[in-house]
């Protein structure tokens, strides 16, 4: 994470905007959804439209698709653990924005990351949210 001025940061490739104490998730470098992120976001919301204009899988499915927490929970449970980890790698890499879901829904995949993939890929990405929001998730 670099502090870029008093308004905004980066992490990874996105730009983190400060508003109010809130955090906005941008993207300095718009991402295409490839085959794998296609896939993956055909998991979580087989009713969606490919391809689409959404350029990350979370985002859309929590605030879109799902009808409520135990809906979202019910989708991210149909992800194996090679998708999770290549969500956390994306994560990771900032090309996948878990700052731009609610914190519930943050929590929510944490802990299914956490259930499925102890140890150090969950521990990191844990870290790296707690760290660029100030919640302790």
């Amino acid at each position: 994470m670099k502090l870029l001025n008093d308004r905004a940061f980066s992490l990874g490739r996105r730009k983190i905007l400060l508003r109010e104490g809130n955090f906005l998730c941008g993207v300095t470098d718009m991402r295409k959804l490839n085959e794998k992120d296609n896939e993956i976001l055909r998991k979580l919301a087989p009713e969606v439209d490919i391809p689409t204009h959404y350029r990350s899988i979370l985002p859309p499915v929590s605030m879109h698709f799902a009808a409520d927490d135990e809906d979202l929970q019910d989708r991210l449970k149909r992800l194996s653990t090679e998708d999770l980890k290549y969500l956390a790698d994306r994560i990771m890499d900032g090309s996948e924005c878990l700052l731009c879901i609610s914190p519930e829904a943050a929590g929510m995949f944490l802990d299914l990351l956490d259930e499925r993939m102890p140890g150090d890929t969950a521990k990191r990405v844990r870290e790296q949210y707690n760290s660029a929001t100030g919640y302790d998730i």
